[in-house]
């Protein structure tokens, strides 16, 4: 079992990358996040092996954010949406 945690500042696409994570057996989502500092808490205190990471946020972005860990985590970045996205989440 692969612990993880999701990051994303729109919480409609954190919604979806929930359920995605939800359906493989073998991944232990442990926290979802839209302000990545929270996220950071969590980590601190628990093992994490993989970041699912928004690349555009307000605050600090997802590359940012992955090399400011003081642990290893393997981040798995998620691109932003964009129009010719056919999986773009409409609201």
């Amino acid at each position: 079992m692969l612990t993880c945690i999701a990051i994303d500042d729109e919480p409609l696409a954190l919604e979806v990358l929930k359920k995605y994570i939800a359906k493989i057996y073998f991944l232990d989502l442990k926290g979802a996040f839209t302000d990545p500092f929270e996220a950071q808490k969590l980590m601190e205190t628990s093992p994490v092996d993989i970041l699912f990471l928004d690349i555009q946020m307000p605050d600090i972005n997802g590359i940012e954010f992955s090399v400011s860990s003081t642990r290893k985590i393997q981040p798995l970045f998620l691109p932003p949406p964009s129009a010719n996205m056919p999986w773009k989440v409409s609201t």
